[in-house]
């Protein structure tokens, strides 16, 4: 099996600091990054991706709550799609607009 790369670490720490809400991480790992040559629209592009996957859970739990609450039967649907799913074309064009442009109960 073949190693990660500095690269490919720095970005999967990246998304593990964010999805652990930790700020020192995130403090030690950007910079580490950025001197890694990762540029800015990869670095938004991976908080992006993410952010999204550490609010998922919390918006369905949310939904399913108001749901019940309302009394309504099962789980509430969240029909927001992965950041990555959304990008099409230039990487580095696309990547900025989804960022900024993201919008649905979970992104």
């Amino acid at each position: 099996m073949k190693a990660l790369t500095e690269r490919e670490q720095l970005l999967v720490a990246l998304g593990a600091a964010i999805g652990s809400n930790c700020v020192p991480c995130v403090e030690t790992i950007l910079p580490r990054a950025r001197a890694a040559g990762i540029e800015g629209w990869e670095l938004r592009l991976a908080l992006s991706s993410a952010d999204y996957v550490r609010q998922k859970p919390a918006a369905r739990v949310l939904l399913t709550a108001r749901a019940i609450a309302d009394g309504s039967e099962g789980e509430a649907s969240c029909d927001a799609s992965c950041p990555l799913d959304q990008i099409e074309g230039e990487p580095e064009v696309q990547a900025e607009n989804k960022v900024r442009n993201q919008s649905g109960c979970c992104g």
